[in-house]
């Protein structure tokens, strides 16, 4: 690996450990979180990189009913905090230098419903709005063999900003 290259690994490591993570306000009931890199699939993210410049978009559509159901002891619904959600989420990605890229995820809950409840102090009403936006960085560590032999590993940093209501509870 080269000294720039580790230069970068080094200092974005870094803000990594400095940031923290980052917690957001609110009712985040989604389980569905899409790769966002170029040669992701599903959810699960591949250690390659695009080249310079490479880039992808996507658009993923996804309908949850009942996502989080609270019973009593009897094993009857007493409560259904988030009911029916909808969700779009949008992805992005470029290839730096040939050995990083840059992902960004964006949910954006277009039916977001469901009873209020409190926990505590917190009052939690799922209503619709935009979902914590995600930040990956990802880095090939090692690139050895041919098409058809070949040995990948790479080092994904994801780092979620919260972009919600920061008066939510």
């Amino acid at each position: 690996m080269a000294i720039p290259q580790r230069l970068t690994l080094v200092a974005l490591l870094g803000l990594a450990a400095v940031a923290g993570t980052a917690r957001g306000d609110g009712l985040a009931g989604e389980r569905f979180v899409p790769s966002v890199g170029a040669e992701g699939t599903f959810v699960d993210e591949h250690p390659s990189v695009p080249s310079h410049l490479g880039w992808s978009l996507g658009l993923f559509l996804n309908f949850a009913d009942d996502q989080i159901v609270l019973r009593d002891d009897a094993g009857n619904v007493a409560s259904r905090p988030l009911h029916t959600g909808l969700t779009t989420d949008l992805t992005a990605s470029i290839g730096l230098f040939g050995w990083c890229e840059l992902g960004i995820g964006l949910p954006l809950h277009l039916i977001y419903d469901g009873d209020l409840y409190t926990a505590g102090a917190a009052r939690l009403d799922a209503s619709p709005g935009v979902g914590d936006l995600r930040l990956v960085p990802k880095f090939a560590l090692l690139r050895r063999g041919t098409i058809q032999r070949h040995v990948l590993l790479g080092l994904a940093v994801p780092v979620s900003l919260p972009t919600g209501d920061a008066e939510a509870a």
